[in-house]
C-alpha cells in the first residue's frame, strides 16, 4: 500500500492515516487536517468496520504489540482531538471489538471513529472555518483568536457568541457544525460586544490548519506546517510555491519577532496589524537563513 503509514481496508476503499500530507497519486479524497486519505488499490479480503463512539475500551495496534487503553474523550472537529487515558504520542491504529476501527492516535491527540466515519461517507471532505478560534469562558463561548488575513469578517476577539444560526450551542457543537458546514454558505452569529447585542453574517471558508497539522494562520500562503513551524508541504501553484518556499524550511522570525511553536505564532497573528508595505519572514534552510518578503496586496484571502 503506502509504506510508513497505517492503511486499513474499508467498504469505501483503502483508508490511510498520515500526519504528513500525501502526494495526490492514487488519493481519491483527503482530509489533511485529520490525516485521513482514501486511496485506490487492490481490494483486501479483510474489511474493517468503523463505528461511532463505542467501545471506550480499546487496543493500540502495532506490527509488534497490542496495548490496552481507554478513550476518555472524543474528537469534536479539528480544534479538539480525542484523548486516551494513557497518553502516547506515537501514531497507532486504535481498534475496538470485532475488527472495528475506533480511531488513529497522533502526536496531537486521537482522531476518533465518528470523524473517520464522517470522512468516509461525505462527498465533500473539506473542513469549514469562519476564520476565528473559539474558547469556553465564564461569559460563555467567546472568540479567542482571529485570522487577520481574511477579508470581510466582522467577528472580533472577545465577542461572546449567543447563538449560531439562531440556535444556542455548546462549544463542541459549534465547532462541529462549522467544521461540517457547506463551504461558501453564510453563518449567522448573534453576539454581545461591549455590552451591545449584534447579529453578524460570516462566509464559511475552507480551514487550512489545525488537527494533526500545525495551525498558524499562514496556511493561506499554500503551506502546511508541523507544530515546530517546519514546512511539511507546499501547495502547487500557490503563493508559497511562487516564493520558492520548500518542505523542511522552518520559520524563525516574522517581522523580526522569534517564534518556535505554532501556538505562539497564531496568538501573535490574532492581533496582527497588516504592514504598510510587506510581511517579512526569516526561514532556515539547510543551515542557511533566508529572508522572504510578501507584499501587502498578497496578504488578504
Amino acid at each position: 500500500m503506502i509504506e510508513g503509514h497505517h492503511a486499513l481496508y474499508t467498504k469505501k476503499g483503502w483508508l490511510v492515516f498520515s500526519e504528513t500530507p500525501l502526494a495526490k497519486s492514487h488519493v481519491i479524497k483527503s482530509n489533511k487536517l485529520l490525516g485521513l486519505y482514501l486511496v485506490s488499490g487492490k481490494p483486501s479480503q479483510t474489511k474493517i468496520n468503523v463505528y461511532n463512539r463505542f467501545p471506550k475500551e480499546v487496543a493500540l495496534i502495532t506490527p509488534y504489540s497490542i496495548r490496552p487503553n481507554t478513550i476518555i474523550s472524543e474528537s469534536f472537529g479539528v480544534e479538539s482531538l480525542g484523548k486516551l487515558k494513557k497518553i502516547i504520542s506515537a501514531p497507532f491504529a486504535i481498534m475496538g471489538r470485532c475488527c472495528s476501527l475506533r480511531g488513529f492516535n497522533s502526536s496531537k491527540g486521537v482522531v476518533t471513529s465518528e470523524w473517520i466515519k464522517t470522512f468516509l461517507e461525505r462527498k465533500d471532505s473539506r473542513v469549514g472555518s469562519v476564520g476565528v478560534r473559539f474558547k469556553q469562558s465564564k461569559k460563555g463561548i467567546i472568540v479567542k483568536q482571529k485570522n487577520p488575513f481574511i477579508k470581510y469578517n466582522g467577528l472580533r476577539v472577545g465577542d461572546v457568541i449567543l447563538t449560531h444560526n439562531k440556535k444556542k450551542v455548546s462549544l463542541d457543537t459549534l465547532e462541529k457544525r462549522i467544521a461540517l458546514g457547506k463551504i461558501g454558505s453564510m453563518q449567522t452569529f448573534k453576539i454581545t460586544r461591549a455590552g451591545k447585542v449584534d447579529t453578524l453574517k460570516v462566509s464559511l471558508k475552507e480551514r487550512l490548519g489545525g488537527g494533526v497539522l500545525g495551525d498558524t494562520f499562514l496556511e493561506f500562503l499554500g503551506l502546511s506546517f508541523n507544530q515546530q513551524l517546519e514546512v511539511i508541504a507546499v501547495k502547487k501553484n500557490s503563493l508559497a510555491n511562487k516564493l520558492k518556499l520548500l518542505p523542511q524550511d522552518k520559520i524563525i522570525l516574522l517581522d523580526g519577532k522569534r517564534f518556535t511553536h505554532d501556538k505562539e505564532l497564531r496568538a501573535y497573528l490574532s492581533t496582527y496589524q497588516l504592514p504598510k508595505e510587506r510581511l517579512e519572514l526569516l526561514i532556515q534552510r539547510d543551515g542557511l537563513q533566508i529572508f522572504i518578503y510578501i507584499p501587502r496586496h498578497e496578504l488578504k484571502i
